[in-house]
């Protein structure tokens, strides 16, 4: 998945260095490209990779959700919007961390 994935995880969104239209857009494309994504975490043989994929992109579509339902596109700074851009960095940045652990493994 490392290889195959690598554009998709190297999209990194920075909510304090990005503009918010940009910031959006980024995190749209994130949030675009988890079909794929899970479509390739879904082929694993299951064990606690696959899981830990799984549950990740879950909390990730959660936390997009939660960014959109509060308008955070329009304006991030928010109260509601701490936490769900909080989460989807978080959750974005472990997708990665589980691909490069699995990478490793032997």
């Amino acid at each position: 998945m490392q290889s195959e994935y690598s554009g998709f995880l190297g999209n990194k969104c920075d909510d304090q260095a990005l503009d918010a239209p940009t910031y959006n857009a980024c995190i749209g494309l994130q949030n675009g490209g988890l079909d794929s994504f899970e479509r390739g975490a879904n082929d694993l043989p299951a064990g606690k990779a696959r899981a830990d994929l799984l549950s990740t992109i879950a909390m990730f579509r959660d936390d997009y959700k939660k960014f959109t339902n509060a308008m955070c596109q329009v304006d991030k700074t928010q109260i509601d919007c701490i936490a769900p851009t909080f989460g989807i960095k978080a959750d974005f940045d472990t997708l990665g961390t589980i691909v490069n652990r699995e990478a490793g493994a032997p």
